[in-house]
């Protein structure tokens, strides 16, 4: 919060006659105070009451609009009313009858272009009770640059510290204790055509979006500018870190680091690195000891007798033995590379994740038929931790000019314009994680050197024939003391089995080297992920997504989401609602059960296990070159057609519902078998057990059965509910055991079950 925090204490000067002892009676004065005018604020703001020779309760009081956070005590925080309002505050002890007050004018504060260069017209910001800005500008471009100065006043070091991170340049803010994750992260960022993401990303945004990244990266280096002009607002973790920094250390902002930050928020909802290599060790250790036991581990239904889908009423799932399939025969000879891979991206992976972040997030949308007000509603819980700072930044955007069509109130995460949840002027929405399937490991058979008439190039065998791999040279920057001169290349420091490596190695058809080979076997480790195509236009769909008229612009807008993939689910003012997850999922013929059914010489290759980089497991429906490594956009076949996605609009049910499951309803057919069902689209989703979906669907009918209609009360209570659907369907189970005299807290523990069944296992 913006508070005018003041405390006082006795010091030598004004207050050594309040001090002394002779005592010249209770006082009592509010700081800040507004002299003989009023005192102007723009948000929420801390008075104090200064009592001298007194130790009497302080009562508040208020005379016009706003809040007051207390009306007892020393402190109080004022909240005015978004706009300009006029208010006395007044501070009251009535044991020794003084009485003090300050008269306050809450009016919006006003930036221009003395302050943010670039802004076409005076912007206001006011706050509201919340301590959220409400920002009002002529045009939408400015206000994309406030909302970047306010974020950079906010938030600026967590921006500063995960722009480095997702730059891989950690290293470069906090020394030697970020070069391994700058090696990863540096290495997964790359393009097939050895570029850096961000820098591909940035090359072919549209105007547009360009112009709205510039804005914001304009209001960004604004507060900047400040920051380096008056080292007293410099944030005080800088201080904190291995090598104190200064204002003049720290670089401006650019639309590459918008760009990479928002590639990493995606990396961290898509990649299943660890998941793919995990299930090859698996399968490499047990599939000739005991084929049953990898059956009985990587299972493709839930685990439940009934399950809800998004697109489908719930369903009983037939018995689960899945088809393994065909595995890549090199596995036993990769289980070491396999087990160092799951290995470091688990260690990455709890290094990406927030401090005690939450599994999961909930979000159902209801039609206008169905909504006792008349009105589509939209919920969404996130399930994020409470921390501080917290993830997202709120804030609430209009332009005046009404072309801009920008009345926008949401989250966004700090250092990335535009709001990823929240309503426009005429389209609200919530996320949700979808999971689907978009990364594959692939076991890599390198030749002895000089295979591809290289003598330093490294190959790998395709299709049959030797490739020669791309190497990048890189450099990495270490900080070692404060300026540019405290920036030194690593090859200057003795690091031994630490140093960075000079290059890395791109499989051209594939993607980076995550392993390199092995001395013994030549097989090595190389990761395609669909957030490694540097040519998607992700800004552009949430821009438009932002400034939707209806449900139907809003999926035209995201048919530009990538990855990440969310389960948005949509609702207009005009009551019509609809479901979009969408984003570049690809076509894995090779994994088609219609076209590989003839065991043992032809089964489908699963993709949740590590493939076999020769050229038998490529994306694609075998009509176009997916592999291209140029900027040129990957061909549209390569990826399962929008059409083939999850998708709806008003479903006559009047609600979508979603939460990390399988939005499609899989059929009791074929085992269930995610092979037989194409497109696949994903194995592992995030909540493969669907509880929570069919609470939320178990809710909803309920709500709307018989002609009923959703209340906004009831969209708050179906949020806050608290039964447990693992509990109800693990109780029987439990309650089945035959008592034993032996033993009796298990006839406790049934009482206790049974009890908590009759309340509807509410936690």
């Amino acid at each position: 919060m913006r508070l005018s925090i003041v405390t006082a204490t006795c010091v030598l000067g004004a207050f050594t006659a309040a001090c002394s002892t002779d005592n010249p009676g209770p006082a009592l004065t509010i700081t800040p105070g507004g002299g003989s005018g009023a005192l102007a604020v723009s948000g929420p703001t801390d008075f104090a009451a200064v009592l001298v020779n007194s130790s009497a309760d302080i009562t508040w009081s208020l005379a016009g609009s706003g809040s007051l956070s207390s009306t007892t005590g020393l402190h109080t925080v004022f909240a005015p009313v978004p706009g300009t309002a006029s208010a006395t505050l007044t501070a009251t002890d009535a044991a020794d009858s003084l009485t003090a007050s300050v008269k306050i004018n809450a009016a919006p504060a006003t930036l221009t272009a003395e302050t943010i260069p670039g802004l076409t017209a005076p912007v206001t910001v006011a706050y509201d009770a919340e301590d959220i800005p409400h920002i009002t500008c002529a045009a939408a471009l400015d206000c994309f640059a406030v909302q970047g100065y306010i974020q950079a006043r906010d938030r600026f070091f967590p921006m500063d510290f995960l722009r480095h991170v997702a730059r891989a340049r950690l290293s470069e803010l906090i020394g030697l204790q970020g070069l391994s994750q700058d090696v990863q992260l540096r290495t997964l960022f790359m393009t097939r055509a050895g570029h850096r993401l961000e820098d591909d990303l940035a090359a072919v945004m549209d105007d547009k979006s360009r112009a709205v990244v510039t804005s914001f990266a304009g209001g960004v280096n604004a507060y900047l500018a400040q920051l380096r002009a008056n080292p007293v607002l410099m944030p005080g973790e800088y201080a904190q870190l291995p090598v104190a920094l200064q204002g003049t250390d720290l670089a401006d902002w650019t639309i590459q680091d918008t760009l990479a930050m928002a590639r990493l928020q995606q990396f961290q909802l898509s990649e299943t690195i660890e998941e793919e290599s995990s299930n090859g060790v698996f399968a490499s250790t047990f599939l000739a000891s005991d084929p049953g036991k990898i059956n009985a581990w990587i299972r493709a239904a839930a685990p439940t007798t009934e399950q809800a889908h998004t697109l489908q009423p719930a369903v009983a799932p037939a018995p689960v033995s899945p088809v393994v399939g065909a595995l890549p025969g090199n596995l036993d000879a990769a289980r070491t590379p396999l087990a160092a891979v799951a290995q470091a991206y688990a260690q990455l992976r709890a290094l990406l994740r927030p401090q005690g972040a939450a599994v999961g997030s909930n979000n159902w949308v209801v039609g206008a038929a169905k909504s006792a007000s008349g009105a589509a509603m939209v919920a969404n819980d996130p399930h994020l931790s409470l921390q501080y700072p917290p993830l997202f930044h709120l804030s609430v955007m209009t332009s005046t000019t009404a072309s801009d069509n920008l009345n926008l109130a949401g989250g966004a995460f700090p250092g990335i314009p535009g709001d990823l949840v929240g309503r426009g002027a005429h389209v609200g929405w919530g996320v949700t994680v979808v999971g689907y399937d978009v990364t594959d490991l692939y076991l890599e058979q390198f030749l002895p050197q000089g295979s591809c008439g290289q003598a330093v190039v490294p190959c790998v065998l395709f299709k049959g024939a030797p490739v020669a791999t791309l190497p990048v040279p890189q450099t990495w920057k270490i900080r070692v003391a404060p300026g540019a001169a405290g920036l030194v290349d690593s090859t200057t420091l003795s690091l031994g089995a630490a140093a960075p490596p000079p290059v890395l190695l791109i499989v051209p058809h594939h993607g980076p080297v995550i392993r390199a080979p092995s001395p013994t076997t030549g097989i090595g480790v190389s990761v395609r992920w669909s957030g490694q195509e540097g040519n998607t236009q992700d800004v552009k769909a949430i821009i438009g997504l932002n400034t939707a008229t209806d449900v139907d612009a809003a999926i035209a807008a995201l048919t530009d989401f990538s990855t990440g993939a969310q389960n948005f689910v949509l609702a207009d003012d005009a009551g019509h609602i609809a479901y979009d997850p969408h984003a570049l999922v690809p076509i894995r013929n090779f994994a088609d059960l219609r076209l590989h059914h003839t065991p043992p010489s032809d089964l489908p290759l699963p993709p949740w296990f590590p493939l076999k980089g020769d050229g038998t497991a490529e994306w694609g429906d075998g009509t176009s070159d997916c592999a291209s490594a140029t900027l040129t956009p990957v061909p549209r076949t390569c990826w399962t057609a929008d059409a083939d996605l999850p998708h709806g609009k008003d479903p006559a049910k009047g609600f979508f519902f979603t939460a990390n499951a399988d939005p499609t309803s899989p059929s009791v057919s074929d085992d269930n078998n995610p092979l037989a069902h194409p497109p696949y689209l994903s194995f592992d989703w995030d909540d493969s057990s669907g509880f929570r979906a069919a609470r939320i669907n178990e809710l909803l009918e309920a709500k709307t059965a018989g002609g009923g209609k959703v209340s906004l009360d009831d969209m708050e209570a179906i949020q806050a509910d608290h039964v447990s659907r693992p509990g109800k369907a693990f109780a029987p189970f439990i309650a089945a055991i035959p008592a034993d005299p032996g033993h009796p807290q298990l006839a406790l523990a049934q009482g206790v079950l049974a009890q908590w069944a009759t309340n509807g296992f509410d936690c």
